[in-house]
């Protein structure tokens, strides 16, 4: 279902007019409009209220995270779980990824239609089966 929101315009028919302008999601790859410009470090854990501290137990775990629309939170639960987290753009390759000898990937959601988000849809091909955690690691 289609729709607007204002607290600008409060005229129909130009609210009207605006949204039959809209493009819509099917077929956009918005990803490419929100991923992160380049390669991050994220360390930032959960604030335990109880204990009005940041929780970020020592770090057990390397983690690529795909940034297709990530949110934050997921990030700092990631932290608060042992994992050092690398976030990349949504376009890395499959060969930087594994450069980096990941414990595990982790695709973040995102906005819209993943259909023409062929990029990462080929990425996550082939990567599939070639990350594995070991505690020998």
């Amino acid at each position: 279902m289609r729709g607007i929101i204002s607290s600008d315009e409060l005229e129909i028919a130009k609210l009207k007019s605006e949204l039959d302008q809209y493009p819509g999601l099917v077929g956009r790859d918005i990803v490419r409009d929100v991923t992160a410009a380049k390669a991050y470090k994220w360390d930032e854990g959960v604030i335990d209220v109880l204990m009005n501290k940041e929780r970020k137990p020592p770090k057990k775990y390397k983690v690529v995270a795909f940034d297709y629309g990530v949110k934050q939170n997921i990030l700092r639960l990631l932290v608060s779980h042992g994992c050092d987290v690398t976030v990349v753009p949504a376009a890395t390759s499959a060969r930087e990824v594994l450069r980096r000898k990941p414990d595990g990937v982790f695709l973040s959601n995102g906005p819209g239609d993943p259909a023409p988000v062929d990029y990462a849809i080929e990425t996550i091909r082939e990567l599939l089966g070639r990350v594995r955690y070991s505690e020998s690691a």
